[in-house]
This record gives structure tokens, sequence and C-alpha cells, in this order.
């Protein structure tokens, strides 16, 4: 098994190490606490009943957790990487995903976002036939400074 992940603890610094072992060209900023929003169930007015907090009764329908999930910024200059964490096979992203597994455990979430370049997106352009540079729907895309007819 890989160094990084045997290490007994999880780090920011360990969860940076398992992306520079998926690719070495994408930086990672980790925050080990990120805020997620936790719906609380439908509260009674009974002291034996309702969703408690230690010793005190949580009012409201929604809570904040800081604890279960981290959130991992990721960045990258490089257009093979950039093609590898989107569609069609989402490798790196895939690759990524099997090793945070390992490393976190199931305990934690991870909310994971990619910033990159507006250069490196290709241009969008209308075709049905498959192409290294296409652009699927549902990802971000931004069009092209010049217009070719």
């Amino acid at each position: 098994m890989l160094p990084a992940l045997q290490v007994p603890g999880r780090t920011a610094e360990g969860v940076a190490q398992v992306v520079k072992m998926v690719t070495p060209d994408t930086t990672a900023t980790v925050v080990p606490h990120h805020k997620r929003r936790v719906e609380v169930p439908e509260l009674t007015l009974s002291t034996a009943g309702g969703f408690c907090l230690g010793d005190h009764l949580v009012l409201g329908g929604v809570a904040t957790d800081v604890n279960g999930t981290i959130d991992i910024r990721l960045y990258t200059e490089s257009k093979a990487d950039l093609q590898g964490w989107f569609p069609p096979d989402f490798t790196l992203y895939n690759d990524l995903l099997a090793l945070l597994r390992v490393y976190l455990g199931w305990r934690y979430d991870a909310h994971i976002s990619l910033t990159f370049p507006r250069r490196l997106l290709p241009r969008p352009r209308l075709t049905c036939q498959y192409s290294d540079d296409s652009v699927y729907m549902g990802t971000p895309a931004c069009w092209g400074t010049t217009l070719t007819i």
C-alpha cells in the first residue's frame, strides 16, 4: 500500500498528498471543517422527544455540521489533467475518489471543487460527433472570444 495511505491520522496534508499521487500537476488546498446544513427532524413540544445536542434542545429546522465534511479545492493549469477530470471517462476523478475512500474511510464526506484557467476550455461547437475537444452538457463552458463560420 502507498505510504501516505498508511498514516493513522487523517490530516489536510495527507489529503493533499493523496491528490498529488493521482496527479502531480494539480494542486490541492484542503479546509478540514466544511460547513454543511443538516435537516433537523420535526420537533415536538415534549421534553422526552425532540432533537437534542448534548443536553440542549435544538430550535429550528436546520443545524450546521462542520465535523463530517472536508473541503478539497483543486487547481490545475494542465489541459491533459483537465480532460481527466471531465467526461466521458472521469479517470482522475474516479482514481481520486477510490483513494479518498481508502484514506478517509466511511466517516467523512468530501466537498470537491476544481478551478482552472478559462483558456483551457475548448471552443463549444454544435456537433453530434465525439472529439477530444467536445464540450458536454452540464459541464461549465465558456464561449470563445472569436466566432468563425
